[in-house]
């Protein structure tokens, strides 16, 4: 007897199928509301990831840009001025050791170039060792040419090594 109530209790169930469509339907369009937001997010994030990159990139190549500037007044610069450093921008030692810091990028310790965005100065690091024991034949001398940029809440920094004979 009693064996015979469960299994009618269960071909009871089993036959009573109404409205179990409407819960599968319930449960798809969970699931599928969920897939939905994830997606939305990790489309949020990723843009927001490429937005970050390109304020980098842009940094990075107007701060090369500033240092590029600087290489050419050393290039164009007389030999008495990059003895005596005579310009504002070049120095024989960083002012501040950190060169992310805003002493170093004053405008009494750095110059302006492209916009008020983009600095650039030079450390005179001395003679390059191994150079001619002849006293008579120049020294060459090596300079560390540092570039700016602040764009966009973004700073980029480069450092750039550069030789010249005088």
């Amino acid at each position: 007897m009693k064996g015979e109530i469960r299994k009618s209790f269960f071909i009871t169930l089993a036959k009573n199928e109404e409205g179990s469509v409407m819960l599968v339907a319930l449960l798809m369009l969970i699931l599928l509301t969920i897939i939905g937001i994830a997606s939305t997010t990790t489309t949020e994030i990723e843009t927001q990831i490429s937005r970050n990159e390109k304020i980098y990139r842009a940094n990075l190549y107007r701060a090369e840009a500033a240092a590029m500037v600087a290489l050419q007044g050393l290039d164009d610069g007389s030999t008495a001025a990059l003895k005596s450093l005579a310009y504002t921008w070049l120095h024989g030692s960083l002012p501040d050791a950190d060169i992310r810091s805003v002493t170093n990028w004053s405008a009494s310790n750095s110059a302006q170039a492209l916009d008020s965005g983009n600095r650039y100065l030079a450390v005179d690091v001395g003679i390059v060792p191994g150079g001619s024991l002849d006293l008579s034949e120049p020294s060459v001398h090596e300079f560390a040419v540092y570039g700016r940029s602040v764009q966009n809440k973004g700073v980029g920094i480069v450092r750039i090594g550069y030789k010249r004979s005088f």
